[in-house]
């Protein structure tokens, strides 16, 4: 099996102003707004074991299938 490539791997960026920036091949792909989804998002991905299971968060909040608070 390949390794994957880190351009195909998602990022984040928990930013000064509250916000989480969610990236894909150093582009923005989604933005967590708010307190609570922010820390729901941090708490989360804090959950997760590395590497796919970090992936999974990422990828679970950028296309939108997270359960609602």
């Amino acid at each position: 099996m390949h390794p994957t490539h880190p351009s195909r791997l998602f990022g984040y960026e928990h930013r000064v102003n509250g916000t989480v920036v969610i990236t894909r091949a150093c582009r923005i792909v989604a933005v967590v707004r708010g307190d609570g989804e922010v820390d729901r998002f941090l708490a989360e991905l804090a959950g997760a074991t590395a590497g796919p299971g970090r992936q999974g968060v990422l990828a679970r909040w950028v296309t939108g299938a997270v359960p609602a608070a």
